[in-house]
Parts: structure tokens; sequence; C-alpha cells
């Protein structure tokens, strides 16, 4: 190959420089760099807008399995009255091109369950049919077309219905307890909807659905719960919808700023390798409430509420944060009853008290007893909504600890925790090893507690997939 030069200052290329030495060719090499870093970060923006759009589909979806599990929960304790006694029903009207005008605006149907399908902003009042008229407060419900059984609240001055809605009108102290009641009968109206070309339901529908009634005390409570959860699902919502917009953003903003050559590594460093990690949207302290509640539901379920206490709740608090990598600002150390941060655990107590989320009371036969607030439902659904794709890790894991008695909690966390520490301090991490660490190294109370329970713990999280990987913080000796 001929020499290639530019003038007597530049040295000359050869054939075998160019085999030999391609690091004299830097910019390659920097866009090469430059693309496999893109694919990481384009790659992690792609995740976070799989969980932000999965959120945001399930934030609608939890709100309403909640709203079901208060009415289906308690409904057999209360009494029922139809809602034709609870209510007078409004029939809607036929729209004519003669009864419009420009001075109001009537609604034709429902096209979600928040949203109102205009039919035109500009319809009249019907002044023949004055008591046809939907007034601000009334509870709009779809009686035809393939949206029956959807309802909405109005939150308008007087308004024209079309024929394919009816409104419900109820007194002021039933109004939000029927809407939400309402929220939950979208199957049950479907399934009487009858008529293959415009299905449809009758007033008689309507009319005789029962509705569990509470007493007026414990009526108001629920409906206080209902407007919070509904009021925080739209402020997640909200959020999800910002950050869905924000990370489409950002990888447009890369890709300009990677063929312009502005690009910067900070920009590039989109991964948080943090552990455990933060959640958002919410406080450490509100989160291991939440997720203290959610253990109580699955324990509930299971007819298992009295195992859990202090002792175990903190135990699933210390396997949320040290498996699953959730940050809830602990600092766990180690303690007789196994890896522990009870001072922590009484800040979230005092909150949960003040907020009326929950309280542990002192019992005779159980130690501590758990115990609902009023806000209960509310912090359950706010966590949820907070955790996200989180939700089946934390699921399982509470899973497989709720059948567990206090003890067997003790150890499988304490067994964890101190394998955990060989892993961060890179020690041999045997059978024996990790029995060593946990029961003679750890409390002088482990030695109560026979060997063979730690190796059978072993192997018990071995079996399902409970294994530590040397990450997250390490549980130190307790100061004296």
């Amino acid at each position: 190959m001929e020499q290639l030069q530019r003038g007597a200052s530049y040295p000359a290329v050869t054939d075998s420089d160019v085999r030999t030495q391609p690091f004299l060719f830097p910019q390659l090499a920097e866009q090469k760099h430059i693309v496999a870093i893109l694919d990481k970060a384009f790659a992690a923006i792609a995740t976070a807008k799989a969980n932000a759009e999965k959120n945001l589909q399930n934030a609608r979806a939890l709100f309403e399995s909640h709203l079901e599990y208060v009415f289906t929960h308690r409904r057999n304790k209360w009494a029922k009255r139809s809602l034709g006694e609870l209510s007078e029903l409004i029939s809607g009207q036929h729209i004519d091109a003669k009864d419009y005008n420009t001075d109001s605006r009537g609604v034709g149907y429902l096209t979600g369950p928040s949203d109102f399908g205009f039919v035109n902003p500009t319809i009249t009042k019907w002044t023949e049919h004055p008591k046809r008229m939907a007034q601000n407060g009334d509870i709009l419900i779809t009686v035809k077309g393939s949206g029956v059984g959807k309802i909405n609240l109005l939150d308008a001055d007087e308004v024209a219905i079309s024929r394919q809605l009816m409104a419900i009108r109820t007194t002021s102290d039933n109004v939000q307890y029927i809407y939400a009641f309402l929220s939950t009968q979208f199957g049950y109206f479907q399934s009487l909807s009858k008529g293959a070309a415009i299905p449809g339901i009758s007033r008689e529908d309507v009319l005789s659905l029962m509705c569990p009634l509470p007493p007026s005390r414990e009526k108001q409570a629920i409906v206080e719960t209902i407007l919070s959860m509904s009021s925080e699902t739209q402020r997640l919502e909200s959020i999800y919808r910002q950050k869905l917009a924000a990370l489409e953003e950002m990888k447009k903003s890369l890709l300009a700023k990677a063929f312009s050559g502005e690009l910067t590594m900070k920009e590039l460093a989109l991964t948080d390798d943090a552990f455990p990690a933060t959640i958002p949207n919410i406080t450490t302290t509100d989160l291991h409430a939440g997720l203290i509640a959610i253990a109580y539901q699955s324990h509930e379920q299971k007819s298992k509420q009295d195992t859990l206490g202090h002792v175990k709740a903190e135990k699933i608090a210390h396997m949320v944060e040290a498996h699953l990598g959730i940050d809830l600002g602990r600092t766990p150390v180690k303690d007789a009853a196994g890896p522990n941060d009870y001072p922590h655990l009484k800040r979230v107590e005092h909150r949960s008290g003040k907020a009326g989320f929950f309280t542990f009371q002192g019992s005779e036969r159980a130690g501590y007893k758990f115990v609902k607030g009023r806000n209960f439902d509310g912090l359950t659904l706010r966590t949820r909504l907070a955790l996200g794709a989180r939700n089946q890790d934390v699921d399982r894991l509470i899973e497989l600890m709720t059948p567990m008695d206090s003890e067997q909690a003790e150890i499988f966390s304490t067994v964890y925790a101190a394998w955990n520490n060989l892993l961060l301090d890179q020690r041999p991490v045997t059978d024996k090893d990790i029995v060593l660490e946990a029961r003679e190294n750890w409390h002088p109370e482990k030695l109560k507690i026979p060997r063979e329970r730690f190796f059978k713990a072993i192997a018990w999280m071995k079996a399902n997939g409970v294994v530590p990987k040397g990450k997250g913080r390490k549980v130190s000796v307790k100061a004296d």
C-alpha cells in the first residue's frame, strides 16, 4: 500500500499500522462506545415506560378492586334497601333537532368510568319536559347501548339527558355512598341487559337493585375513605402520565444530543443500581406501614392474623427490604429476635395510629393484636399504587411468610441476614458457615434453638428461591 502522508509534519501510516494499531482511529471506538451505552440507556427507558404504563393501567383497577372489597367484605352485616326506596329515577328524553339552541347543553351517553360524551355542547334545555332534567349531584347511569351500567356523578347545572341515560336522584347524605356502590355494579347491570342490536336495562332493573346500607357513622367513614382513595388514584394516574411523557422526551433528547455530539456521560447514567431502592410517591414510613397492612390482609384471608404481632411484622419488613430491595429506611441490628430496627418500627406504629391506619394493641393471649383503623383501606391502596410492578414480588414473599409462626419467621430472616452478611464480607458460605453465623455468632438467645432448624431453613430457602445475593445493608452488632 502506498504511504499516506499530508506534509512532512505528519507521520506516515502503513498497512502494518492499520492492522496492528486500531487505536489510531479513536472516533470509531468512541462511536461504538456511545452506541453501546445508548442501547443500555434505551433499554432502561423501555423498562421504565413499561412499568409506568402498567402502573397507569393498574391504578384504576386497584381502586375498583378496593371499592369492591369495601362492599363485599361487610355487606352481609348491613341492612339492605332497594335503590327505589333510596332514590328517584329520572328518565332521559328524545333529542330532536328543533330542541337545539346555544344556551345550554345536554348529555348523550357515558364513554368511560369518568368521561361524559356530549352529544352537542349547544343542546338546549327541554322546556316541555322540565321534570326530565338532570341536576347537579345526580348519578347518571347508561341504560341503553354498549355501555350499559356505566355511571358518573353530574357536576354541572341542569342538563337534558338522552334516552340512553337515566338520572338517579337521592339525598345529599346518600349520594356519594350510592355512587360508590353503583361503581361496583357494572357487571351486574351488564348481565341484565337485553337486546341484540341495542342492549338495555329497564327502570325496574335499576330500582330493584338491593343496596347494602351501613349505620350512618360507618357510612360516612366509608365515603371519606373512598374519596381519599379516589383522589390518590387520580393523583398517581397524573404522575404516571407525566412520567411516560418525560421518558419519551428523554429518549428524543438523547438521540438528538448523540447526533450533535453534545451527549455527556452524566445524561447516560440512567440506571439506578441502589439496593435497596427508594419507591417514589410515598414516604418510607407510610410504605412500611402499608406493607404491614398488606401483610395483615394476607394473614386475615388465611385466618392467621393472630400470628402477626411486632416480631413477625418486623421480620416481613426486613425481608422486603433485604431480599426485594425496597427501601423502608431501616437500619437493622443483630437482636435476640433476629434482624430488627425496633426504633423505626415504633415510629411507623406511631404514625399509623395518628393517621388512622392501624394500631398494635396489647393482648394477653397474642402479645400484640393488630387493629385496623379508619384509613386502613386508603393506606393499602396508596401502597399498592406506589409499588406498581413490585406488587407481585411483595405478594409472593408475604404469601411465603404468612403460614409461619413468629419463631419460624425469626429463624428465616436471621438465616437470610447472616448469609447475606457473609456474602458482603466475602467470607465462605457453606451451610455450616451460615448456621454458625446465624446461631452461634448472632445473639445468645439463638443458642436455645436447635441447630437442625437452621439447616432446614437453608434448605427451604434454596427450594423456594429466597437466596441472598450479597447486596444491601449489612446487619451489624447491636450497640450496648
